[in-house]
């Protein structure tokens, strides 16, 4: 049968046309020039889809003057738009409510325009067609109109899940399997319907015999499976034999390629994975589950995609066909593979294992059966040292299941091992934590109580090492805390005691005024220490300046214990000591601390000491070079005096070297002062009460002399300056320095 002729009728008594005027009628009339109205087209025919539609009408004026009028519909479910004209030419649309029209049938209405005198009558054919319509086209053979009133279909909702599937069909039997495939796969990724709808037999018929006439059509898109999920879910009673046999044999299929022995895509190097588990929902929950959001579509942030989908088809298809011998053995072998993921180290696939327990009800047999699952993932990990996982799957068990004793050790065993693993990586504090998340299991556990206990004691043995008693001593006491019986560890707090109040003393000496740079203010004088600071001092072995006194410590060699500057003045003439501290063992537990002199320096005579800087050179790199430099000043009230400067570099036993003239007059200034990244040292020559300055470099052991690199300097700003002061005095020894500052800047700008 043709189109034409399953087209519905559509026959309208019009009105008759009016007859043409006689000549001399017409003449006299457009002599008067009176507008008369014309209407295209005689008649509207809308077919359409969805809630609205549209059509159109033109006003025309077929005689003299203006055309004005109005137009009308006689049924509510059109509207026109305008509804009045006032121009010899107008398009007016008519806005057609589809919603109020029955489907599959058609609707009349007429539309009338008045214009003055004249007046036309347009009948209107509205022809809202639904699935039932294009269904019929189908099962008649006619495909053209067919899939073009499916594509009308789908225009207005993509989502409409019976025309999609009608759509395939159409294309299997055009034999047109290229756009049915791609039909059929981006449907299998809509998110399903909360309540689909019943597709007719025939419709899922012609679509699985087509697959089943070619069984590699869908090899490339997982044989099928979500495709063949989708339209059991459509399906009759009478049909779903049909599309199940052909979900099984996909399940099968994909499945048991997929996890042959000879594949390696499961083990390779991407760490990433999903979930291990998903189960379909079911109408029972387990205890404790009561209130949790069912989501068993859940797919996001899983790159791992392969491993995905096998995870879920494994646990679909034994949903699916809880009888069939199938799904044992490949559920077995899944959980093979995974196992062997955590041994082999890939954290994040074995920290996603049944990640979406806490989202999917399932019934209780199935948990019990994860809850196992899990647990033999977390033991793979803590096999393959994958430690954050181990404690991740097993508190996720703890959450469902608070009193499984075998996941709480587990969590334990991981914990203290995970905190041994940290330690030997250099991270104690965080190690700390971890031994105690573990002993938080398991509270009088021995095992877990001395592997604490010796990890608090080899943390304290490190902190000693590096010099930070008390910080050593607040572990040591952690300790005796564990173990209050053990005489060695409180005979090695006691000796301790004494150099820990030697290192509470130095850390609060830690201060003094900065040198002054050119143009600052004058340092304020340096306060007396304490006499208690001072006994505590001379008690530790260390030398003491009573007049004036500061203590700096920083680490200078690299070897991550803080040496000891000290600086000051006694009986008018100041010094400089730099020492490096050791801890040795004094026999059963006790510990001593020695102080090796590795710089002493001597200043001039009335030298008071002014102030105590340390600069790192090099900012960010490691075991960076520095610069201690020493400020002096003759006694009170008489002025600066100068600096004495030691360049530290922390390698290979060279620590500490004197930069000669150790005693340098005038101000020392360390900046980047041509910001090439760099910081360059700037000395003094001094000529009487002028100075001028000269840069410096350190680098790889070396001192280097920037002058050649500065000769626009002294050219350009210093000399000129130093001129103009000499213009200005006439103070006979003043103009003697300035004379000679500008011979030794003009020579220094020659080299």
């Amino acid at each position: 049968m043709s189109d034409e002729q399953d087209r519905p009728s559509l026959h309208v008594d019009r009105p008759a046309r009016p007859r043409p005027l006689p000549p001399e009628t017409a003449a006299s009339a457009d002599a008067e020039e009176r507008p008369r109205l014309g209407v295209m087209p005689p008649e509207v025919r809308v077919e359409a889809t969805g809630q609205t539609a549209s059509g159109s009408i033109v006003v025309i004026n077929r005689g003299g003057g203006r055309l004005e009028g109005r137009v009308e519909v006689d049924q509510g479910w059109a509207t026109p738009r305008p509804d009045a004209f006032q121009d010899n030419r107008q398009r007016i649309d008519i806005d057609i409510d589809l919603t109020a029209l029955p489907l599959d049938e058609v609707s009349l209405a007429t539309i009338r325009v008045t214009a003055g005198q004249d007046r036309q009558a347009i009948p209107l054919m509205v022809l809202r067609f639904g699935f039932s319509r294009v269904l019929d086209l189908f099962r008649k053979g006619n495909a053209a109109p067919a899939k073009e009133a499916c594509r009308r279909l789908l225009q207005d909702d993509p989502a409409d899940l019976s025309a999609s599937l009608l759509m395939a069909a159409i294309y299997f039997d055009e034999r047109n399997f290229p756009a049915a495939l791609r039909m059929l796969c981006d449907l299998a990724e809509e998110p399903a319907p909360e309540q689909p709808p019943q597709v007719p037999d025939d419709v899922l018929d012609t679509i699985v015999s087509s697959l089943d006439a070619h069984p590699g059509a869908l090899r490339n898109y997982e044989h099928g499976i979500p495709i063949f999920e989708r339209m059991l879910d459509v399906a009759s009673p009478q049909a779903r034999p049909h599309i199940a046999a052909a979900l099984r044999a996909a399940f099968v299929g994909y499945l048991q390629d997929h996890l042959q022995e000879r594949r390696t895509s499961l083990r390779g190097e991407d760490d990433d994975a999903a979930d291990y588990v998903i189960l379909r929902d079911t109408p029972e929950q387990p205890e404790g589950m009561d209130g949790v959001r069912v989501d068993s579509s859940r797919t996001d942030n899983v790159p791992n995609e392969e491993i995905h989908r096998l995870s879920r088809y494994v646990s679909r298809a034994g949903a699916q066909f809880p009888d069939d011998p199938e799904w044992p053995a490949l559920r077995t072998r899944l959980d093979q593979v995974l196992r062997e993921r955590a041994r082999a180290g890939q954290k994040r696939a074995v920290r996603a294992v049944v990640r979406t327990l806490m989202v999917v009800g399932i019934a209780y047999a199935a948990f019990v059966g994860l809850r196992a699952w899990r647990l033999s993932a977390a033991r793979g990990a803590v096999q393959g040292a994958s430690y954050a996982a181990a404690v991740q799957i097993t508190s996720g068990v703890l959450q469902w299941s608070p009193g499984n004793h075998e996941a709480r050790a587990l969590r334990a065993e991981a914990n203290a091992a995970w905190a041994r693993s940290l330690f030997d990586g250099g991270a104690p504090g965080q190690a700390s934590e971890r031994m105690t998340a573990a002993i938080t299991d398991f509270p009088d556990d021995p095992g877990l109580l001395e592997a604490r206990r010796d990890l608090l004691q080899r943390w304290g043995d490190l902190l000693l090492q590096r010099g930070e008693v008390d910080a050593a001593l607040v572990r040591f006491r952690e300790v005796q805390a564990l173990a209050p019986t053990d005489a060695r560890v409180a005979r090695r707090i006691q000796s301790l005691e004494g150099p820990g109040k030697l290192y509470r003393t130095l850390a609060g000496l830690e201060r003094g005024s900065p040198i002054p740079q050119s143009g600052d203010a004058p340092s304020r004088p340096l306060e007396r220490p304490p006499p208690a600071a001072l006994r505590v001092l001379t008690a530790g072995g260390l030398p003491t300046f009573s007049e004036r006194l500061q203590v700096l410590r920083a680490d200078l060699d690299g070897d991550q214990r803080d040496e000891v500057s000290i600086a000051g003045t006694e009986g008018g003439r100041g010094g400089l000591r730099v020492l490096r501290p050791h801890v040795e063992e004094a026999g059963d537990g006790a510990v001593r601390l020695e102080f090796e002199e590795v710089l002493r320096h001597e200043a001039a005579a009335d030298a008071w000491l002014d102030g105590m800087r340390l600069v790192r050179l090099e900012p960010g790199r490691p075991r960076e070079a520095g610069v201690l430099v020493v400020g002096w000043r003759r006694p009170p009230g008489n002025g600066l005096l100068g600096h004495s400067v030691f360049v530290y570099q922390p390698r290979e036993g060279k620590t500490l070297k004197a930069w000669l003239p150790p005693d340098t007059p005038g101000p020392v200034q360390i900046l980047d002062s041509n910001h090439d990244g760099t910081l360059e040292i700037w000395l003094s020559k001094v000529f009487g009460e002028v100075a001028v300055p000269v840069p410096y470099r350190w680098r790889d052991g070396q001192v280097t002399d920037l002058t050649v690199d500065f000769s626009d300097y002294y050219l350009d700003e210093l000399i000129p300056d130093l001129e103009r002061r000499l213009l200005g005095t006439r103070d006979p020894r003043e103009r003697a320095s300035l004379e000679a500052a500008i011979a030794a800047a003009r020579a220094l700008a020659r080299k």
